[in-house]
């Protein structure tokens, strides 16, 4: 769900963090933008204020002079491409996103609501301000003179599409963004093109949905239309569970309300890949562990390749391509989920954008090898890239579910991060936060990302390093 939230964010002042830039290379107007003079502009101004008090121009309307962020990088420039990256998050997950970006030759100006995300150590630039709100964005992505705006996550994908468009930058498309976000537009977009998926109706009060509900029998499946994360996801099994399943959903949906699907019964089945020019190439197939829980099925492993039949893969394959096609995305990546049911493979929901968390820049890499924020940009500005896997290795993405509690410590951490086939592994869950069960995927504990020969190998070492894990919990 991408909230409008106007510009407060940035009357209030967002901070930039910037280094030096050749006067030559701000004079420069970028062809693709109506703006080029005033955007430029700008931008030098940004940039040769290397104090980083609060930005002058839109950036700073009625705003008071604020502390600068600290520098945490050298202030040097990669050699490579003459392109301005706007990336939208920098949350721990990221951070291999943007070294990789800077690697390969690209300036990142990395956007986060938080100044303590880590990802803005490893950028050139950094910008304050939340990736949810379009006018932020777009005076970020103007001031900063980006060639490109891209989200990472759900949360900055409509945001990026509208600035985008806005500027005349290339994108996913406004169109794209809105159908990818919204379950309801999604829906009726697969609906029209005769793919195979629940049965559904869209609610836009509490008394919407008990109806639905009736209509389509339980169990059923509650969820906003415009959120992620599975925030206010409920699967209803009996009718008492109704009353807290409709108010979850609401408290987390917009003015587009909620919708009111069929549930199906089976496995999941998580697929990556990237379309380019409306070609859809696969990076990942992976077969996926809930959570068991009546209520909240949150996935908590995410394994690779899929133990699927082969026949259950050309079918998935197929489908999502179809979905992809439906949907009307040509250029970019994708992250997709199906339910592998006795009738055949039913589509759960698909996003514009790669998958969330260390899927997109360690996941991928592990069970693909390739290096999807690099590819992902070339592809977003239209450049001739071979998106085909390098490599069908075994990855394994698992999460930790800490037990009923409240959390004190841990012990065991850097032993795990020690253990073969560990590429990174943390815990979310802070000192004085509540274990047990995990209502949303923003809610898990820990997670580790493995890899192995096989699945089977990097699905063990996955367990492996989280049981290596001592919590220390109390009442």
């Amino acid at each position: 769900m991408a909230r409008q939230e106007g510009s407060q964010g940035l009357q209030s002042g967002i901070q930039m963090a910037a280094r030096r830039a050749p006067l030559r290379r701000l004079a420069r107007r970028h062809p693709l933008s109506r703006h080029g003079h005033r955007r430029h502009e700008e931008r030098g101004r940004i940039l040769r204020d290397n104090r980083c008090h609060a930005v002058s121009g839109p950036f700073a309307r009625g705003s008071a002079p604020v502390e600068p962020p600290s520098f945490r990088f050298p202030m040097t420039k990669a050699p490579g491409p003459d392109k301005t990256i706007l990336f939208l998050a920098a949350g721990e997950p990221l951070v291999k996103a943007v070294k990789s970006l800077r690697r390969a030759g690209y300036r990142v100006v990395t956007m986060d609501r938080s100044p303590e995300a880590p990802g803005h150590g490893e950028a050139d630039n950094r910008i304050i301000g939340s990736i949810e709100d379009t006018d932020a964005v777009a005076e970020a992505a103007r001031a900063c003179g980006a060639d490109l705006v891209l989200a990472a996550t759900e949360a900055g994908v409509l945001a990026a599409a509208t600035a985008s468009a806005r500027l005349g930058l290339p994108g996913i498309g406004v169109e794209v963004a809105l159908t990818c976000l919204d379950k309801g537009r999604m829906r009726q977009a697969w609906q029209r093109a005769n793919l195979l998926q629940p049965e559904f109706r869209l609610a836009a009060t509490a008394q919407d949905i008990r109806d639905a509900a009736t209509e389509l029998g339980l169990p059923a499946v509650i969820k906003p239309r415009r959120a992620w994360s599975s925030k206010g996801v409920s699967v209803v099994t009996r009718a008492e569970q109704i009353d807290e399943a409709i108010e979850s959903a609401l408290s987390h949906a917009d003015e587009h309300g909620c919708i009111v699907e069929r549930f199906i019964d089976g496995p999941l089945l998580t697929c990556d890949g990237f379309v380019k020019d409306g070609h859809v190439t696969f990076s990942m197939i992976g077969d996926v562990e809930f959570q068991e829980h009546d209520r909240y099925r949150v996935n908590m492993s995410l394994n690779y390749p899929a133990n699927y039949p082969a026949a259950v893969i050309e079918e998935a394959r197929d489908l999502v391509a179809a979905a992809v096609d439906a949907v009307g995305h040509r250029w970019g990546a994708f992250h997709c989920e199906c339910i592998v049911a006795e009738k055949g493979v039913y589509l759960v929901e698909i996003g514009g954008r790669p998958g969330g968390g260390h899927l997109f820049a360690h996941v991928i890499e592990q069970a693909s090898g390739l290096d999807a924020p690099v590819l992902l940009a070339r592809l977003l500005l239209r450049r001739d890239v071979d998106a085909a896997p390098r490599k069908t290795g075994g990855a394994c993405y698992r999460f930790l579910s800490a037990p009923p509690g409240r959390f004190v410590a841990a012990e065991g951490l850097a032993g795990a991060r020690e253990l073969p086939g560990v590429g990174t592994l943390g815990l979310t869950i802070r000192p004085g936060e509540t274990g047990g069960t995990v209502t949303h995927d923003n809610a898990r504990h820990g997670w580790v990302v493995a890899g192995g020969t096989d699945r089977d190998e990097a699905l063990q070492r996955a367990k492996d390093a989280l049981g290596t894990i001592r919590l220390q919990m109390e009442n």
